[in-house]
Parts: C-alpha cells; structure tokens; sequence
C-alpha cells in the first residue's frame, strides 16, 4: 500500500523576447540585473560573490552606525557595474561586428566615441549610487542623472557611427589586436582585483572600505590604457580617481561611507566623456 504520493516538480517556461544581440550577453546581462531586483536577497559577500541565501536581510544591529551607507553601496554596487559593463560591451560588439563598406572618418575618434560610451555608462552608475546610498530615492536629480548618461552616450554612439567605417579597416592590423589584447588583460586584472578586494574587506569587516577601494582600482587602471593606446588625457581620468580614492575618506564628516565617492567618481567619468568627444579627430 502506497502512503502519499510522488510530487514531481513543474517546470516554468519563461518567454525571452527577441533581440539583436546575442542571447548569451542578455542572459548574463539580466543574471546581473536580478541582483537588483532582489535586493533583500543580497545577505552579504562570501568567497563566491554575493550569496543569494532566503529573503533574509542582515539585521541593522549587526551593522556599525557609521558604516550601513556603505553597507548598502557595497552590497548593491558591484551587481549594477558589472550589469552596466555587460551593456556597454554588447553594445560596442554590436556596432564595431557590422561590416563596413566605407573607410570615411577617423578610427581615433571612433576610439574615443568608444571610450566616452564607457565612461557615459558607467558615470551614471556611480552617481545613481552615491544619490541613492547617500540621500535616498530623490526622483528629480536621479532622473537628471539617467538623462545625462543617455545624452552622452547617444552622443558617444552618433560619433562612432560617423567614424566606424575607419574603425573597421584599421580592426585587423597588428597594432589594433595587440592594443585590444591589452584592453582584455588590464580589464581582466581589473575585475579580479575589485572581487578578491570586497571579498577580503567583507571577511576581516571592513566593508565600508570596498567602495574606496574599487574606487582606486579603477583609477589605476586607466595609466596602463593611456599607455597603450597613446591616450595622454587618460592620465588625468586615473590620476583624478586615485585621488580621490585616498583624499575622500580622510576628509569627509562620514569617512569612507560618504557618498562623496561615488558621485566624485561619476563627475570625474562623466567630464571624460565630454573631454574625449570635444578632442579633435
């Protein structure tokens, strides 16, 4: 005689809307996405990144006064970057995979067209998240701040459609692949600092140092891109991060966890932007 009865588990078909990239980036794109989505989920960084582990949140007694703001950056920051990364490379992969005809323009300033759609997207990030972990959800400036990331990078994107025919011829030389090898390895070097950072910081307690930190890794990255790709001005974007990075805690009434970081970072991102489009061809 059989006692109960076998529930076999149902399986739920999600409809994925059509889209001109590739499926893969999307789905990795909406993965990060989700984090956001969720964001009683995020409990706190383990050796794997953010653990998602029941719809628990981590109690505000077990978090020092001074360091919840940061708490929250910590926790919610690196999700949305890398979600913001992900767009901007489908976006750039999609534009410079089109095959071109014509060689018009100017493959630096479609270079530099690329170069201020990362630092569009990626300003943006950085004010969104100091507006909203250091004075909450204001609509007015945080629809400024989307504004603003949207006007410079369809600027960023008019300009590299102009040029990106003479992007397209000058792609297969010896000079572009080794510049785009260095690009991969110094991003690469990059993102694995940022994670073993946080995730060292989160262990010994210290999360209101994660933003600084990525803060700093993010400036120095930038001297070896101005090396290799001869871009002087990038000296400046780095110079003015790592600055900023080591100043801002020291100098802010609410130290390390002051939204001063992020929205120095933005502002910083954001002129370079405009600098790389205002630059001569």
């Amino acid at each position: 005689m059989k006692l109960g009865r076998t529930i076999r588990p149902m399986s739920v078909s999600v409809p994925v809307s059509k889209s001109r990239w590739r499926p893969e980036n999307w789905t990795k794109l909406r993965n990060d996405l989700l984090l956001l989505t969720n964001p009683m989920r995020i409990t706190h960084l383990g050796v794997a990144g953010f653990e998602l582990i029941g719809d628990t949140n981590p109690s505000p007694a077990e978090i020092r006064p001074q360091n919840r703001r940061a708490e929250w950056l910590a926790f919610r920051f690196c999700p949305f970057y890398s979600a913001a990364h992900a767009l901007g490379q489908c976006l750039a992969k999609d534009m410079t995979t089109k095959k071109e005809t014509a060689t018009d323009g100017s493959a630096a300033s479609a270079n530099r067209a690329i170069g201020a759609m990362f630092f569009a997207l990626f300003g943006g990030c950085w004010l969104a998240f100091g507006l909203l972990g250091g004075y909450g959800m204001r609509l007015a400036p945080l629809l400024g701040i989307v504004a603003g990331t949207l006007l410079l990078f369809f600027a960023s994107r008019r300009e590299f459609r102009r040029n990106r025919g003479a992007h397209a011829a000058e792609a297969e030389s010896p000079e572009s692949k080794r510049t785009g090898r260095i690009f991969i390895t110094v991003n690469v070097i990059q993102w694995t600092l940022v994670f073993i950072v946080a995730t060292v910081l989160s262990k010994l307690g210290h999360k209101e140092w994660v933003i600084p930190s990525i803060i700093f890794i993010v400036g120095v990255h930038f001297f070896p891109l101005a090396l290799a790709f001869k871009v002087p001005r990038h000296y400046a974007t780095g110079a003015a991060m790592t600055l900023l990075a080591v100043f801002y805690p020291f100098i802010s009434s609410a130290g390390p966890g002051s939204p001063v970081g992020c929205l120095g970072a933005g502002i910083i991102l954001w002129a370079s932007a405009v600098a790389a489009l205002a630059s001569p061809a």
